[in-house]
């Protein structure tokens, strides 16, 4: 039997833009500049460098990509480390803290589509 007073995600997400009207929206606006800077290195990369040359048609292939994007997150987790956890100068003035925290979300993401097997066109 269903619970017809289940409250819906849109109820949830609703209910959360009325009580965080300022927090909703800088978020969504985070994900606007996360999703335009994917498809920005997207249209410049492809799909062959997360699929490292495969078709991503095989567990050992899917493992494979997995394990490159966990090294390259583990790569931004160093930065992360140096800059904020132990307070080191960054010698990247192109590149804030910032840009390391977008990539590892958009790295998550990625890794999510590769799992569930929709890194393709």
């Amino acid at each position: 039997m269903e619970n017809k007073n289940k409250p819906s995600p849109h109820d949830f997400t609703k209910n959360f833009e009325l009580e965080y009207p300022e927090l909703s929206e800088n978020f969504k606006l985070i994900q606007k500049s996360q999703y335009e800077l994917f498809a920005r290195k997207m249209l410049s990369y492809g799909l062959g460098n997360i699929a490292v040359g495969s078709n991503l048609e095989s567990n050992e292939d899917i493992n494979l990509s997995l394990t490159a994007i966990w090294i390259r997150m583990m790569d931004k987790m160093q930065r992360l480390k140096q800059l904020v956890l132990m307070n080191k100068t960054n010698p990247l003035e192109n590149e804030p803290v910032e840009d390391a925290y977008i990539d590892l979300s958009n790295y998550s993401i990625i890794a999510l589509l590769v799992k569930l097997g929709k890194w393709k066109k």
